[in-house]
């Protein structure tokens, strides 16, 4: 993908921009039109994100966006979960408010109970995890631990109060991992009690914390996948323990964001999240081919939301501005979208992005 860095623009940035945004007419295909940009990974300079939000998401017609900030926002509540390059709540909710005033709702996002690593929780208070880093996990927090509850619901809250989010993504992803050993029920405190109840108690809890009854509350879908079920068309990282049991007690307050990032001849897993019922918010990333299957089948579908994530320090130098471009444009145009030359499009449009005129 290009960053916007070494490749020489063959037309104006004036242009290019006309070009991109004279394609976006009448209706879109999914009416609402999110991006997921990640703070937590390394410094962030939100003059950056500001840019990437006016000259990029607004225009694009990008409707949301969801900050994952996890270790990169110091709250009051927990600061020894941040970094020294950690965002302050108020430099964050300056970025938060210039979104807004770009008409974009927001997001946010704390990860648990998987990837602690990236919330600085397993650095702070490495007692309070369910496991380490072991083969066939990540990084997870015990879902049982009073302690452990307690920082996630300050952290909750603290957001909340903050940011007045329209969207909180609790994420759950990648607890454990497909072919691997069970995150749950391995410390003292969890041990003998099964993981799919374990599992499914803690996300009743997490959403019991959004105080707004008309924010909408997301959930990763592949901890409720079996890969005994689906094979090799997704990440069936529930199979462990049976911990995909989860979803059927989950409660429809969830949006379910079913992530696929590479090509697939079918999406079932799409098809097994709306016939249990469940609003379901289709997620790509950065491979060209595979957004352009997967839009094709949730716009069949009549899905009305459609989410894009980067997976990088959202900079000059390593976010992935042209995927970025290639979502925009399947996001209102759906299928349509493969009648145009979308990749040239983006290019001229990318190779022009980071410069100043």
């Amino acid at each position: 993908y290009i960053k916007g860095v070494k490749v020489k623009a063959k037309i104006s940035k004036s242009q290019a921009t006309d070009n991109l945004l004279s394609l976006f007419k009448g209706e879109p295909v999914f009416k609402e039109r999110w991006s997921h940009l990640c703070i937590q990974y390394d410094k962030t300079d939100p003059e950056d994100v500001k840019k990437v939000i006016e000259e990029m998401l607004a225009p694009l017609r990008y409707t949301g966006i969801i900050f994952e900030f996890d270790r990169g926002l110091r709250t009051s509540s927990h600061p020894e979960l941040a970094e020294s390059w950690s965002w302050s709540i108020e430099v964050a909710k300056d970025v938060i408010d210039f979104a807004r005033r770009h008409g974009l709702k927001v997001g946010v996002e704390f990860n648990v109970p998987g990837h602690q690593n990236e919330t600085g929780i397993e650095k702070a208070y490495p007692e309070l995890l369910e496991c380490g880093k072991l083969a066939g996990r990540t990084s997870t927090l015990c879902v049982s631990n009073i302690k452990a509850r307690q920082i996630v619901e300050d952290i909750y809250d603290e957001y909340q109060e903050a940011f007045q989010p329209d969207l909180i993504f609790v994420a759950a992803d990648e607890v454990q991992f497909e072919g691997g050993d069970t995150a749950f029920g391995i410390c003292p405190l969890c041990r003998g009690k099964e993981p799919a109840k374990l599992f499914g108690d803690y996300l009743d809890w997490l959403a019991q914390l959004v105080r707004n009854p008309d924010a909408t509350v997301v959930v990763a879908g592949d901890m409720f996948l079996q890969s005994e079920q689906f094979g090799s068309v997704v990440s069936g990282n529930g199979s462990a323990g049976n911990a995909w049991k989860a979803l059927d007690g989950l409660s429809k307050r969830y949006t379910i964001a079913d992530w696929h990032y590479y090509p697939a001849m079918e999406y079932r897993s799409l098809d097994f999240f709306l016939e249990k019922g469940f609003n379901v918010l289709p997620v790509t990333a950065f491979h060209f081919e595979a957004m352009r299957l997967f839009l094709s089948d949730a716009e069949r579908h009549g899905v009305p939301a459609a989410l894009h994530t980067t997976w990088a320090v959202p900079n000059q130098e390593k976010l992935p501005i042209e995927s970025m471009v290639w979502a925009g444009l399947y996001h209102w145009l759906g299928k349509k979208a493969d009648e145009l030359p979308v990749r040239e499009l983006s290019k001229d449009f990318c190779c022009n992005f980071w410069q100043d005129n």
